[in-house]
């Protein structure tokens, strides 16, 4: 051999090396021959490749940079390579299984194994082609790799994002690789079951109040609930969506905070009492909706504008929840705890998405666990909600009571009875029922009050009013008219009837002793005068005129006694009539 040719083979065998370290890793390759065998925390190469066109044999001879298996590359790095050496020194073929659980929000996954001395092995996922897909579990990218006895292989795996790269891998054998699909997703389906038991909790709730906070709370618990189960991986496992077909599905994201300003909104009644904070509410919801808009035609422009939105949509909620809590709003510390536990993990997936922070559990699911805080604890804002509108209805009721009742009787004042009949009265003549009005007067209540004190004809005020209340049908309706004068609304009650009944109390009064403090016994009695309501012509103040005439003729002949508006003399009859 001449000096020429030994120059030209040492030539070879340098470029050979040099190409060999080339395509060599840095890292030392992990022997897969131990069983069980199971990585899931260990280091890999990766590559970005900018120009998202490199083939892999250009790809090969790029420098790849350490990291850990869990990585979060962000925004700018939709095309990533990642290089994992392995190593076979048993006697037999190893298959092991690389498994990718975010597989489901990419485009595309290659995975290219070599063999010393072998062409590369390619298996491809094309996210784009509807149908089942091979080396696809649940959402779950698992390819196998076979690694024969005694040799090395060299994994090369093409992970193409739609948005943002971010991926987590992980080695097992057959047996650890089947465990390990084994409870996938549990913790996203728990967050998404309690999300959608608070959703229709809160749609009953609207549906029985129609007050549209608790439907704005519904909406924004779906969106959110849309956006989890499309980001970690929940619609993939249970509705085998994944890829392009999913990627709607992220508008949820730019929904999401429109109903939750909205639901802002109405807790603090901006557009009531605070013009300001709600002026500011509306136009960032505006902005976000033109946004929403813009994502069904670009989602991917709408998504990374989504960030820069989010900044502002949190500065903007943030202020208006301060300016709540500096105006002393009750809800104002619960919706500032929950909003800022929410903003809190927003920034750290944020920085995640955009790979600023370091891949873990926390960072990865950080929104998820900032929505599911915040929705909690906006529930226990909507149950205190509730408890002060009940409380305020309460006490509107009690007012409204107070103002309707006698204090001394607790029956109906006049005001209050005059209301209530009215409106019973406009109904009469579509009815075929008689209805009657019994006017009532103590007799001789004066002479009580002078020889006994007014507390005793207080008393004696209270035992006719309980007699009434005990007397009285659920659908009559007896008042203290004023004074010591009661009255009864009596309808679907002809006049002899009527007058057996108001005769009933009367002869229960007659035998009725009231006890002084000074336990004396005093007897009083009472006068009734009763009339029929005209069907043709009802009116509330001629009817209650009759049984007053009717009254004034029972006193006439002795008190203590009923008179109808029939035992009127004829021409009392005839002038009474005319009255209307």
């Amino acid at each position: 051999m001449t000096v020429k040719h030994c120059f030209f083979s040492l030539l070879i065998v340098l470029l050979s090396f040099i190409s060999l370290q080339a395509y060599s890793t840095n890292l030392p390759a992990y022997e897969v021959s131990s069983a069980p065998f199971k990585l899931e925390h260990f280091e890999i190469e990766f590559y970005i490749d900018a120009t998202e066109k490199m083939d892999f044999e250009t790809v090969q001879q790029q420098t790849f940079t350490p990291a850990r298996n869990n990585l979060a590359l962000g925004l700018k790095a939709p095309v990533t390579w990642i290089r994992i050496p392995l190593s076979n020194t048993s006697s037999k073929l190893k298959t092991v299984y690389l498994h990718f659980p975010y597989a489901f929000h990419n485009n595309e996954l290659t995975l290219f194994s070599v063999t010393d001395g072998q062409a590369p092995k390619q298996k491809s996922i094309d996210f784009s082609k509807q149908g089942d897909q091979p080396w696809m579990y649940r959402g779950n990218a698992v390819f196998d790799i076979e690694i024969p006895a005694n040799e090395h292989v060299t994994v090369y795996l093409k992970s193409v994002a739609y948005v943002s790269q971010w991926f987590s891998l992980q080695l097992y054998d057959d047996e650890q690789s089947k465990r390990a699909l084994t409870g996938l997703y549990t913790d996203v389906s728990i967050i998404i079951g309690m999300l959608l038991a608070l959703t229709i909790y809160n749609l009953f709730l609207f549906l029985s109040s129609r007050l549209f906070e608790h439907l704005y709370y519904a909406c924004y618990l779906i969106t959110a609930g849309v956006w989890i189960g499309m980001t970690y991986g929940f619609f993939a496992d249970v509705l085998n969506v994944y890829g392009p077909a999913s990627h709607n599905g992220f508008l949820s994201l730019i929904l999401m905070p429109i109903f939750l300003l909205l639901f802002m909104a109405r807790i603090f009644e901006t557009k009531k009492h605070y013009p300001v904070e709600h002026w500011l509410l509306m136009a960032i919801s505006v902005i976000l909706a033109i946004n929403l808009i813009f994502g069904v035609f670009n989602l991917v422009g709408a998504l990374k504008m989504a960030t820069a939105l989010a900044a502002m949509m949190m500065l903007v909620s943030l202020s208006v929840s301060l300016s709540m809590l500096f105006r002393k709003h009750p809800l104002a510390p619960y919706f500032l705890l929950a909003h800022g536990l929410f903003i809190g993990f927003s920034v750290v997936s944020v920085l995640f998405f955009n790979g600023k922070v370091a891949f873990n559990y926390i960072t990865s699911h950080a929104v998820s666990i900032g929505i599911l805080l915040e929705a909690l604890i906006l529930a226990l804002i909507i149950s205190y909600r509730i408890r002060i509108l009940q409380k305020i209805k309460d006490e509107q009721s009690a007012l409204e009571q107070l103002a309707s009742t006698d204090p001394l009787t607790k029956l109906f004042n006049r005001r209050a009875f005059t209301d209530t009949t009215s409106q019973l009265m406009a109904q009469a003549k579509y009815t075929e029922r008689p209805i009657c009005i019994a006017l009532i007067d103590i007799d001789l209540f004066k002479k009580v009050n002078d020889s006994y004190g007014h507390s005793v004809g207080d008393k004696v005020i209270v035992r006719l009013a309980e007699e009434l209340q005990t007397q009285c049908r659920l659908e009559d309706l007896p008042a203290r008219f004023g004074g010591e004068e009661f009255i009864i609304f009596i309808p679907k009650t002809s006049l002899p009837d009527a007058k057996a009944f108001v005769e009933r109390i009367r002869r229960n009064i007659e035998e009725t002793l009231v006890i002084t403090d000074s336990n004396e016994e005093v007897a009083f009695t009472i006068s009734i005068g009763l009339a029929l309501v005209d069907k043709q012509y009802p009116n509330l103040e001629h009817t209650i005129d009759l049984a007053d005439q009717a009254l004034y003729l029972a006193k006439e002949q002795g008190r203590n006694q009923t008179c109808t508006f029939l035992e009127l003399p004829s021409e009392s009859k005839k002038q009474a009539n005319t009255l209307e």
